[in-house]
């Protein structure tokens, strides 16, 4: 019996061999291949695509390979089956992926894009029913709901689910890897008929050095989890730690590159990409999806600058920012661009909408003026330009270019509308 597992042992080496070569050599391409479409000129959204792509058919094709490698007979003696190490192999190589996925591809998709594909693969490893991952809260005491997907998904994302009351909270205050095998914190506040069809559930923390910063937790099918479950579900947390870290550090940089730090608001980078996927919209349904653009600024600003102060502006811009975006719909879009403009994105809006609209912010701005003093209060006036798609152009550009000029040409000079409280 020795001697045959030496030799098996040995005979096998070369098979194995072949096997991780494959796996390097997939990851080399797939790191060249994200790297030069992060270099490439595409625009943000298109890049995003790629990129998921890329992650989708890399975790694909690791899994198979893998697999395969794990098909290769290590043992056969006397009809029995393979050494059961082999399971254990296969496993190893599941999730070295998980750890080359972050290396990859962390830095390079959303965490929503990154979670979606490698569930799949945490399925592989540990069959589960529905997953969600949370991430722990600046206090440190409860826990966000980032992701989750599965049967059960509805009731995880819903207002009645707390996750710091259920397993996962147990898991963020004692850091450690839990098991509950009748899911009893969650069904304690979930409807009679929630979790009905799941066995049992194992939840595990997420490090970034001694702090956790967030939970995955698996809920099972109705085959329940046992002792060797929980310790997989750690060893897969290791792997997803460093992966949720570069996905938020990803989308952190993506917010950044597309928000004025001012206002909070998207920026003009940002409403170029918006605008773009609305004309994609309006060109399929040109005659029923009506599109426009809006271009607003501050009358008088480089005066009001001059006269208040250039913080006192700066309040005023975050002010109007605020005023328009809350009169606008759900479905609009608004970024600030340079200076004291402000751009607007009208989806299924033509021009009798978009004058509604205007009319709303004047009298929303004469009825809310802005307090520069004790008793000075300035009344923020608006100059105001359109475009609609297709009369007025078809590409970004064009439109942005067309409401502009309609701004320009009737802008017309006038006095600062001051007006004075009398102080109590």
């Amino acid at each position: 019996m020795n001697i045959s597992r030496k030799y098996f042992a040995t005979t096998s080496a070369e098979p194995e061999k072949g096997v991780a070569t494959v796996l390097a050599l997939i990851s080399l391409i797939a790191f060249a291949a994200v790297f030069i479409v992060a270099s490439s000129s595409l625009q943000v959204g298109y890049r995003l695509i790629i990129s998921s792509i890329i992650a989708a058919v890399y975790l694909f094709a690791a899994s198979r390979v893998s697999s395969f490698g794990q098909s290769i007979p290590k043992m056969q003696m006397n009809g029995t089956d393979a050494d059961p190490v082999a399971f254990d192999e296969e496993i190893e190589n599941k999730l070295q992926a998980l750890e080359d996925a972050s290396t990859f591809f962390g830095a390079s998709l959303k965490s929503s894009d990154m979670f979606r594909l490698v569930s799949s693969r945490i399925n592989e490893m540990i069959p589960f029913r529905s997953i969600a991952l949370f991430l722990a809260n600046e206090s440190a005491d409860g826990l966000d709901l980032l992701f989750s997907t599965g049967a059960d998904s509805a009731v995880i994302t819903s207002r009645n689910f707390l996750p710091e009351l259920g397993l996962a909270g147990k898991v963020l205050t004692s850091k450690t890897p839990k098991l509950d095998k009748y899911i009893e914190l969650e069904r304690k506040m979930a409807a009679k008929d929630d979790f009905s069809n799941s066995a049992s559930t194992i939840a595990a923390p997420l490090f970034r050095g001694e702090n956790v910063i967030g939970v995955v937790q698996l809920f099972s099918d109705e085959n329940g989890y046992g002792e060797s479950s929980l310790k997989l579900i750690e060893a897969i947390s290791v792997r997803l730690a460093p992966l949720l870290l570069s996905t938020l550090a990803f989308e952190q940089n993506l917010s950044n590159a597309l928000t004025d730090p001012l206002t909070n608001l998207p920026n003009e980078r940002a409403f170029f990409l918006v605008l773009e996927n609305q004309i994609a919209e309006s060109q399929r349904n040109r005659d029923e999806r009506p599109l426009t653009v809006l271009s607003l600024d501050i009358k008088n600003f480089t005066e009001i600058n001059q006269r208040f102060g250039h913080s006192t502006g700066d309040n005023i811009l975050e002010f109007s920012g605020k005023i328009i975006k809350n009169q606008l719909r759900k479905m609009d879009f608004l970024a600030r661009s340079a200076n004291d403009e402000f751009l607007i994105i009208l989806p299924t809006a033509n021009e009798e909408t978009s004058g509604e609209i205007l009319e709303r912010l004047v009298q929303t701005f004469n009825a809310s003026p802005y307090g520069v003093a004790a008793d000075n209060h300035v009344v923020v006036q608006l100059n105001s330009g359109y475009a609609t798609f297709y009369r007025d152009g078809e590409t970004a550009a064009d439109l942005l270019e067309r409401s502009r000029k309609r701004k320009r040409e009737t802008k017309s000079p006038g006095d600062i509308k001051v007006l004075k409280f009398p102080q109590k």
